[in-house]
C-alpha cells in the first residue's frame, strides 16, 4: 500500500512551526510524525502533499521513494499522529475528526486526479467525501492541531519509543 500525507488548512493552527516545513516534519517524541506513519499503517510515505510555498524544498528534504503502481492507496493527514501499528481505513471508507479529514483509502486510478491544493478547498473535499462512509479514526491515530499538542503528546510517545526500541 503506497501512503501519501496531505497537508490542509489546519496547518495555520500550527503556525509558526510549520512557516518552513510541512505538518509531518514536527517531532514528538524521537522522530517526525511522518517517521510514524509508514510501519505502524503497513506501507510506505511515498507522497507528501503540500502548499505551494514549501512544496519544493519538502520534496527535496524527505526524498521519499517512488509509489508502487497499482496498489491502493492510504491518504492521511499530515497533522496525523499514529501511536501505534494499526489498519488503515478500508477501502471506501473515511476517516473523520471533528469534520475534518484524517485519512481516506482509495483505489490507484482515484490518485492521479488528485492534486495537494484539492485538500485546501473545504467544500470539495465536503463534496468528494460524500462518496464515501465516514467513520471516526481509531484511538491510535490522532489529530495535531495546535503546537502545544506536540510536548503534551511527547512524553507518552517516548515512552512508547523506548518499550518499542
Amino acid at each position: 500500500m503506497n501512503i501519501a500525507l496531505f497537508e490542509d488548512a489546519g496547518y495555520e493552527r500550527l503556525l509558526p512551526l510549520t512557516w518552513l516545513r510541512a505538518g509531518c516534519e514536527l517531532r514528538c517524541g524521537c522522530d517526525r510524525l511522518l517517521d510514524k506513519v509508514g510501519p505502524r499503517l503497513g506501507g510506505k510515505v511515498v507522497r507528501v502533499w503540500t502548499r505551494e510555498a514549501i512544496r519544493s524544498v519538502v520534496t527535496e528534504r524527505l526524498d521519499l521513494p517512488a509509489p508502487a503502481p497499482k496498489k491502493d492507496w492510504c491518504l492521511l493527514s499530515a497533522r496525523a499522529l499514529v501511536t501505534e501499528a494499526t489498519s488503515p481505513p478500508p477501502m471506501g471508507v473515511a476517516w473523520q475528526r471533528n469534520g475534518e479529514l484524517v485519512g481516506v483509502r482509495v483505489p490507484a486510478e482515484d490518485v492521479q486526479h488528485l492534486e495537494p491544493e484539492f485538500f485546501f478547498d473545504e467544500v470539495a473535499v465536503a463534496g468528494w467525501l460524500a462518496g464515501f462512509r465516514i467513520m471516526p479514526p481509531p484511538p491510535a491515530v490522532g489529530l495535531i492541531n495546535y503546537p502545544w499538542e506536540l510536548p503534551l503528546a511527547n512524553g507518552d510517545e517516548i515512552r512508547r519509543q523506548c518499550r518499542a526500541g
